[in-house]
Formats: structure tokens, sequence, C-alpha cells
């Protein structure tokens, strides 16, 4: 099993003030390395017959959003590299699948005591709350579990509701 989970996001800028050198630094880390690891990873679960990638993306890998377009770019990215995965090697028994959190209680999640705008994008959220880690944890068990041998090239959506509306 492999669980593809280091991620960056901004900086949180128009796209026009965002450095080339920025933009490369976030693809490097959200969508080469995943990349990279598929690459060495999958030849030999597929030997073995039997495998699982889970990709860590982000809900904004299925959406936009303003001043964060290096981000979203990256995330999309690697929710199209984890279909493109499960169709080259589903037949040789490896699932590749993609986990959607939305805001998470990390480092990366809302964090009102430095933005003020923390708050009313937690109040956008149905569940009223950020995710906790464990529960991000507990889609990634599911996918890597014997109960989703049957799931590939899916994008699990773990966000409290926020993008269901």
């Amino acid at each position: 099993m492999l669980v593809n989970c280091a991620g960056v996001g901004g900086p949180f800028h128009r796209i026009d003030e965002v450095a080339p050198a920025e933009w490369d630094r976030i693809f490097a880390v959200n969508v080469r390395g995943p990349w990279l690891l598929c690459r060495r990873l999958l030849p030999a679960m597929a030997a073995r017959g039997r495998g699982r990638v889970i990709n860590i993306a982000s809900v904004q890998g299925l959406r936009g959003a303003a001043r964060s377009s290096t981000y979203v770019a990256s995330k999309h990215a690697l929710v199209g590299l984890t279909r493109a995965l499960a169709l080259e090697w589903g037949a040789r028994g490896v699932t590749v699948n993609a986990v959607c959190p939305g805001y998470v209680a990390t480092a990366m999640g809302l964090r009102p005591e430095v933005d003020p705008g923390a708050a009313a994008a937690q109040a956008r959220i149905p569940a009223g709350r950020q995710a906790e880690p464990g529960e991000i944890a507990g889609a990634v068990a599911f996918l890597a579990g014997d109960d989703a041998v049957y799931v590939n090239g899916a994008v699990l959506v773990v966000d409290g509701g926020l993008s269901a509306g």
C-alpha cells in the first residue's frame, strides 16, 4: 500500500502574483512526489497481483477557489493522475483512489487566530467544524481494506458537506 499524503498549500494570490518558482515548488510536492512514488512502486504491486494507492488530494481538486490557482491546479492534477493510474493498473490487481478532504484541523486547516476569514469559511461547512485528522484516516483505512477491493478510480470526498452545495 502507498498513501501519498504530503502536500503544501499557498500562496494565496492571484495567478499574476505567483512566482514561477512557487508554482514549481507546489507542483513538485503535490503532484511530482506522488507521481515518482507511483512510478516506482506500481510495478512491484502489479507483480504481486495486488496493491493499493491512495492519494490525498483535496476538495479543491474538484472545484475552484479564488486566489488559490496554484494549489487548486495541483490538486486537480492529482485527481487526474489517480483516475489515469486506476485505468492503467486496475487489470493487474492494483487499485488507485483519492481522498479529497475539506478543511482539516491541522497546520494547513482553518486558523482563526491568524486568518480573519477563517470563521466565515468554517461557517460554510454544514458539519459546523473542520475534520479531525483521524476522520480522514478512517477514509484511507476503508480504501486500504478488503471491503474496498472493487473500488478503483474513486474520489472519496470527506468535507463535512462543504462541497454539497
